[in-house]
């Protein structure tokens, strides 16, 4: 079992302290350089990164991505998993890539977030 939950910043930031080179949204970790981030879009059109479609299994609620707008809807859901983490947004991810920060690594980061390798797989629910 992963240690931080999945597709969560947290996840993220702690792959790439110990030297992963891409992002995955599965679990978060990835020795692969090149690696896959699922997204979704909400009901109001924010592209949200996600893995599954259905909120069941990583936030508890039951409905998915594309039922809920952000504002008032995903950007309240906190995974069940602890740290408690809230779901990311693409532009969020973005913003964190193309920070000073993101730019330099923090700390004990051994790869950078401007360095990782992302590919986005966009998921399409049918209504």
């Amino acid at each position: 079992m992963e240690k931080w939950p999945e597709n969560t910043e947290i996840a993220f930031e702690e792959a790439l302290k110990v030297g992963s080179h891409g992002l995955e949204t599965g679990s978060g970790f990835s020795d692969e350089l090149l690696v896959t981030i699922d997204v979704h879009m909400s009901l109001d059109g924010v592209v949200v990164i996600c893995h599954d479609a259905l909120l069941k299994r990583l936030y508890g609620v039951d409905a998915d991505v594309t039922s809920l707008p952000w504002k008032n809807g995903l950007d309240q859901l906190r995974t069940i998993r602890e740290p408690h983490s809230p779901m990311l947004t693409f532009r969020q991810l973005c913003q964190k890539i193309a920070s000073p920060e993101g730019a330099n690594g923090v700390g004990s980061t051994r790869t950078a977030w401007k360095d990782a390798w992302i590919l986005m797989d966009v998921k399409v629910c049918p209504n």
